[in-house]
């Protein structure tokens, strides 16, 4: 429950992220069009934990795509990849759109090289 709250209240609570086009808030809202009056007043938890695990599949499919150009995850399965080519790939997932500890080294770019959108998008995912 404290991952979901956390969620909510960093990237989807209060009038600043509603505004930011293309953030979790406006994300969220498209896909699940039915809880968007909800979402920004008090959202349920349920309502919440879905449209969340929701979001983070489809942007763990976008980082998928990202990195392997593939677009279809059963297509590489039916490949029979080695062990050695899934860890791999999903360690350049993880270097490319996981906050880890590379992720400080974003935070000293100079103000006008930072790009606050995929900063954002890294420390969701």
């Amino acid at each position: 429950m404290a991952v979901v709250d956390a969620i909510w209240r960093v990237h989807i609570k209060g009038k600043a992220m509603c505004s930011i086009e293309g953030g979790t808030y406006q994300l969220f809202a498209f896909l699940c069009p039915h809880n968007a009056a909800k979402l920004s007043s008090n959202p349920t938890y349920c309502m919440l934990n879905d449209g969340i695990q929701h979001l983070v599949w489809e942007y763990l499919r976008v980082c998928w795509e990202d990195v392997t150009g593939e677009m279809d995850l059963q297509d590489f399965g039916e490949k029979e990849p080695s062990w050695d080519k899934i860890e791999n790939l999903a360690q350049t997932i993880y270097d490319q759109h996981i906050a880890g500890e590379h992720f400080e080294c974003l935070q000293e770019l100079p103000h006008a090289e930072h790009d606050m959108k995929h900063e954002n998008q890294i420390l969701f995912n």
